[in-house]
């Protein structure tokens, strides 16, 4: 869309999502300066092992992907300074259908393990790079969030304006705020 020209000559772009009131009370506006949003990106990690019916005789990937997720879990908070705001998630895990035959495993959302010669598997890492590219933090507009905290005061009094939380998480709102200054609020539902 943003090739297609669909901001045309806009000077300033909102977005409003609503929110189920874990953070802002039915009728309240919530707002913030500056990111709001994560940058965020994806990749696949597939683990390969040997399957068969005598599991003594395969190469268990499963037991591979564990000590891996365990790692992980680890990386952000030794590789990164405490004050920055990182999280590193394992989303899906998944190990074919059989019960009682040991099969491949592909492990999601993953950064990199060189304990696999251990585990006599294999590891492939596909940062997906082709298909996604990083996505943008969600960062409001200084003088555009002032403005939305203005008229949602006057629309709705300044004791239901509130200053939105952080959260780890992205919209695709941040790739038109790269184009044209823009603002993200919530209204409480």
């Amino acid at each position: 869309m943003l090739k297609e020209g669909v901001l045309g000559d806009s000077e300033a772009i909102f977005t409003v999502h609503v929110d189920d009131g874990i953070s802002t009370a039915t009728g309240t506006i919530a707002t913030i300066s500056g990111p709001l949003l994560a940058t965020v990106s994806m990749f696949l990690v597939k683990i390969e092992g040997q399957g068969g019916h005598a599991l003594h005789a395969t190469v268990e990937p499963i037991v591979a992907a564990s000590f891996t997720i365990l790692a992980l879990q680890q990386l952000i908070s030794r590789e990164t300074d405490p004050i920055q705001s990182q999280v590193l998630s394992v989303t899906h895990l998944r190990n074919g259908t059989a019960l009682k035959i040991g099969n491949k495993t592909h492990l999601c959302s993953f950064f990199g393990f060189n304990g696999m010669e251990m585990s006599k598997c294999n590891a492939y890492i596909d940062m997906k790079e082709e298909e996604s590219r990083l996505n943008p933090a969600v960062t409001n507009d200084e003088s555009l969030h002032l403005l939305v905290k203005r008229v949602s005061g006057f629309m709705h009094g300044p004791e239901n304006v509130r200053l939105a939380n952080k959260f780890m998480a992205y919209d695709d709102f941040a790739f038109y705020q790269e184009m044209v200054p823009g603002v993200e609020l919530s209204i409480g539902i």
